[in-house]
């Protein structure tokens, strides 16, 4: 079997639930960052709609998983199910005593006897080996058990064969969802149920080995310091974009430089809010001054530029959104390449797959081309060759495997791997 997707919550893309590229549909769920917590985290998507992968191509089974955190249970209300071009073929469902039944787009095909939980995140995994011809198999597990084994079933509506997962959620029921993957049944290093999985977020936080494209941030002057409250010191001047959108930059860590007062200068800072006219970090020792001085804040390749989601917990930010244009990378020599380190995870169990996102978008008229970047321990690997277009997307490199070993990523291989972009054209 291979990773074909995986989703921690929204965290990475908060300020857009669509998330171009990351969803090939979403049709009203939205991103929250005070949903129950789960393995530390509260970000999850809310709502009462539909969100669905992009397609895979054409596949003869499908697996998939997400944790759902259920306040009630809605007689017929779809949990996830498989599509063949948009089309329904078989998905489940819970009924209103909380047992989960499998359908063929409606059809009924078997009910579990066990029931949810209410109150709780439940981790669910459907998997659904496709036949119009009497043959298919379905299966459901739930935190780690099989509910529900069907065999000999007619479980797809027109061939069979499917090529996208989608994921519902329910303001009446399964309230908070997240910690999505799918895998396919046929090829791949992954067996089996990845089980009761965390999609963590990991952030950008040093240099790589290469560093060749150009880094564009707009300029921050800052005139004035006051005094330290609650553990944050606001300061004034004036701050590129920091208001567009709202809190432009929250999130982000900076170096400040240029007080006369020691105190007010230092970092990497955590930036809570931001307008045009000031800017709030963590400084607890912020001192009252006025002074025509400059800030810089950090670059991509000083550490600490982001927060992030370590196995599922927030270790400083969560949340943090890509800047757009207010700080990127840009480049225009093929095959120059960037790459970064990143936070290291300190974890218990297994990595089935890492999964690369790159944000980007070209900003001339001509045709622009890039490839993600993995570097590990002096082995390469390009992602297919991406062709950007004039609006910012994110795009995925699936890595089921570590490029220099050919097996499963163990913890330090990852750890010690960096990710970045190279100019195609």
């Amino acid at each position: 079997m291979a990773l074909r997707f995986a989703e921690s919550g929204g965290q990475y893309h908060a300020s857009n639930a669509s998330g171009p590229g990351v969803w090939g549909a979403n049709s009203g769920a939205t991103i929250s960052g005070a949903a129950n917590t789960r393995n530390g985290s509260t970000w999850a998507y809310v709502g009462n709609n539909t969100l669905t992968t992009p397609t895979f191509g054409s596949q003869s089974g499908l697996i998939a998983g997400c944790a759902y955190f259920f306040s009630a249970v809605v007689n017929n209300a779809v949990l996830m199910g498989f599509l063949r071009t948009g089309v329904a073929q078989c998905d489940i469902r819970t009924d209103g005593s909380g047992h989960i039944f499998v359908t063929r787009n409606g059809t009924l095909l078997g009910t579990s006897t066990l029931a949810i939980t209410i109150g709780s995140y439940h981790y669910i995994e459907f998997k659904a080996i496709l036949s119009i011809t009497g043959t298919g198999t379905c299966e459901v597990v739930v935190d780690g058990t099989t509910w529900l084994t069907l065999t000999a079933q007619t479980n797809a509506t027109t061939a069979a064969t499917a090529d996208q997962a989608q994921f519902l959620v329910s303001n009446a029921s399964f309230t908070n969802i997240r910690d999505f993957y799918v895998l396919d049944t046929t090829s791949g290093s992954n067996t089996n149920y990845l089980g009761d999985i965390t999609v963590a977020e990991v952030y950008p936080n040093g240099p790589g080995v290469n560093a060749a494209w150009s880094v564009q941030q707009g300029a921050f002057t800052l005139t004035a310091a006051a005094n330290a409250s609650g553990g944050t010191t606001v300061y004034t001047g004036t701050i590129t974009n920091g208001a567009s959108p709202a809190n432009a930059w929250q999130g982000y860590y900076f170096n400040i430089t240029g007080f006369g007062t020691g105190a007010n200068n230092g970092g990497p800072w955590l930036c809570t809010a931001s307008t045009a006219a000031n800017i709030t970090v963590q400084n607890p020792s912020g001192v009252a001054e006025t002074h025509a001085g400059s800030c810089a804040f950090q670059n991509p390749v000083q550490a600490g530029i982001h927060g992030g989601d370590i196995d599922g917990a927030a270790t400083t930010n969560v949340g943090t959104r890509p800047p757009g244009d207010n700080q990127f990378l840009f480049d225009s020599t093929t095959n120059d390449k960037t790459d970064y380190a990143h936070q290291t995870l300190a974890l218990t169990g297994s990595i089935p797959g890492v999964v690369h996102v790159t944000y980007a978008r070209k900003d001339d008229a001509g045709a622009r081309q890039i490839a993600q970047l993995c570097e590990s321990t002096g082995t390469e690997e390009t992602s297919p060759t991406i062709t950007l277009t004039g609006a910012y997307t994110y795009y995925s490199d699936v890595l089921e495997v570590d490029p220099h070993t050919s097996a499963l990523w163990t913890l330090a291989g990852y750890n010690a791997a960096t990710f970045g972009v190279k100019e195609i054209t």
